[in-house]
């Protein structure tokens, strides 16, 4: 994989707020003045970071190929997230109910869009090929099983799948320990 350097990112207008950042080259950027980066992330290719509203990606983050994060207001990647290849994170969503029209070539006056922000709290994951509407907190250490759609928010430390994702079983803990060692061995 061929990565950006710190200067292209910066030069896009990205506030680069860390180091070891690798983001494949092959990744599609849009506004890009509204991406804060901190520590430790990779980005693999065929992404696409559209940051209508702000994005901001901390520390630890993993996003595999093919992921599309599309800010409407604001959404955030908090430290030891993950988000597994060709998710989907939607900050703004049409009303398909059939009282206004859809698409972006429309006015804006004719549609009904929900939009919001998308927060996902530490050590927390998204399975591969799920989807995560506007409005939604994914709690810290929740996680969305893979090909799942999440519409609300969820509960901390609980494991969730399906469409509409619902509670499966509660999660262990112990990853805190060890996301606590890493920091220290950095320090």
């Amino acid at each position: 994989m061929n990565w950006y350097t710190i200067k292209q990112l910066r030069d896009m207008g990205i506030r680069v707020l860390g180091n070891n950042i690798k983001i494949s080259n092959k990744t599609s950027i849009y506004n890009p003045t509204n991406i804060i980066l901190h520590d430790n992330i990779r980005i693999d290719d065929f992404c696409i970071l559209s940051a209508k509203g702000p994005i901001e990606i901390n520390n630890f983050i993993h996003i595999g190929s093919h992921v599309l994060i599309s800010s409407s207001k604001r959404i955030e990647l908090h430290n030891f997230c993950g988000i597994a290849s060709g998710s989907k994170l939607y900050g703004s969503n049409d009303d398909y109910s059939g009282v206004a029209l859809l698409g972006p070539t429309v006015p804006e006056y004719l549609r009904q869009i929900k939009d919001g922000q998308i927060i996902c709290e530490e050590y927390s994951s998204i399975g591969a090929g799920s989807i995560v509407l506007p409005d939604v907190v994914l709690s810290r250490g929740s996680i969305l099983g893979t090909l799942s759609v999440l519409k609300k928010t969820t509960e901390p430390w609980t494991i969730y799948g399906g469409n509409p994702a619902k509670i499966l079983k509660k999660r262990e803990k112990d990853c805190i320990q060890l996301g606590e060692r890493l920091r220290d061995q950095l320090i």
